[in-house]
C-alpha cells in the first residue's frame, strides 16, 4: 500500500492528539502542591489529606481524637476538672471504639448521694410514728439532767468562848448538748403547714415547738451558727427568711432577712461567707 505525504501527515497529527488526551487524563488524577498520586494520603495533626481526582481532600483522621486543633492518641486523658467542693470530677478521655478513636465524657461523684424521695418519705413516716407513740414533750429543760446544784448549808457548833460556821461549796454539773432533727412546715394533706417539731434520734422522742408565723412548704432550712434558718417557700411568703431564736424555754420564730427574689423548690448552701440560695421557681437561674 502506498501512502502519500498527506496521509502520513494526518496519521502523525492524530497520534499527537491522542497522546495529549492520554497525558491530560493522567494529569487529572495527580495532585499538585504537594505532588501526589490518586489515592495517596498524608496526615498533619488530626487532619488527613487524600488525593482524589487531582485535588487534595481534607477529612478528620479517625485514628486519633481531635481537641482544640491538636491530635490526642487513644487511651490518654484529654482534660480533667474538679468542682470547688471537691465532690465532682469531670474528664474527657480518648478511647478506641473498634478501629476508630472517640472522645468519652465522664463524670464521677465522690461525695455521698442525697437521699432519695423514698428515703425521705420513710423518714417522714418514722417521725410521724414517733410523735404518735411519744406524747410527752422531750424539749423542756430538765433541771435533773442539765444542771445540778447543791444548796449552801451551814454546820454550827457552840462553845463557851466561840462559834464556828463551815460552809459547803456549791457544785454544778452540765450535760453535753444533744443533737436532734428540726422539722418545720411542709405539706399536710396537700396544704401547707406551720407546725414545727423536734425529734431526738437517740431517745426516740419528739415534741412540738412554736408554730411558724404562717404556713409554708417547698422551702429550705439550714443551720447557721447552731440557729435554724428557714428561707423561701410557696407563694405568698417566698421572699422571706425566718430564724428560730431560743429566747425563752420554748423559743420563737422571727424575721431573719428579706430575699431579693421570691423562690421555692430552690437549693441552699451554707458557705464560708454565709447562706447562698440558688434557683427555684420564680428565682430562675439567680443566686443570692
Amino acid at each position: 500500500m502506498k501512502f502519500s505525504f498527506a496521509h502520513l501527515f494526518v496519521m502523525v497529527f492524530v497520534a499527537v492528539q491522542l497522546s495529549k488526551v492520554v497525558e491530560g487524563q493522567g494529569s487529572q488524577k495527580n495532585c499538585q502542591k504537594p505532588k501526589g498520586t490518586e489515592g495517596e494520603s498524608w496526615t498533619e495533626g488530626c487532619i488527613r489529606q487524600t488525593c482524589a481526582d487531582g485535588v487534595w481532600m481534607a477529612s478528620l483522621e479517625d485514628t486519633v481524637c481531635c481537641f482544640e486543633g491538636g491530635a490526642v492518641t487513644p487511651n490518654k486523658n484529654i482534660i480533667t476538672t474538679t468542682s470547688q467542693d471537691g465532690c465532682t470530677t469531670t474528664s474527657i478521655n480518648c478511647r478506641l471504639d473498634g478501629d476508630k478513636a472517640r472522645m468519652v465524657f465522664q463524670v464521677e461523684n465522690s461525695c455521698p448521694k442525697p437521699a432519695t424521695e423514698n428515703q425521705v418519705e420513710a423518714l417522714k413516716q418514722l417521725l410521724k410514728q414517733h410523735i404518735t407513740d411519744h406524747k410527752t414533750c422531750c424539749c423542756k429543760p430538765d433541771s435533773a439532767t442539765t444542771m445540778t446544784a447543791t444548796k449552801t448549808t451551814a454546820t454550827t457548833s457552840t462553845a463557851t468562848t466561840s462559834t464556828a460556821t463551815t460552809p459547803t461549796i456549791p457544785t454544778t454539773t452540765t450535760t453535753p448538748a444533744t443533737e436532734g432533727i428540726f422539722i418545720a412546715g411542709g405539706d399536710s394533706d396537700d396544704d401547707a403547714s406551720k407546725s414545727t417539731e423536734l425529734f431526738i434520734p437517740h431517745t426516740g422522742k419528739s415534741c412540738s415547738l412554736p408554730d411558724l408565723p404562717h404556713a409554708i412548704k417547698r422551702h429550705t432550712m439550714d443551720t447557721l451558727g447552731n440557729t435554724p434558718v428557714l428561707c423561701g417557700g410557696h407563694y405568698p411568703h417566698g421572699a422571706s427568711c425566718l430564724h428560730f431564736t431560743p429566747t425563752s424555754a420554748s423559743g420563737v420564730w422571727t424575721n431573719y432577712a428579706t430575699m431579693l427574689e421570691g423562690r421555692y423548690d430552690h437549693t441552699s448552701w451554707v458557705s464560708s461567707a454565709g447562706l447562698v440560695l440558688m434557683g427555684g421557681e420564680y428565682g430562675g437561674p439567680t443566686t443570692e
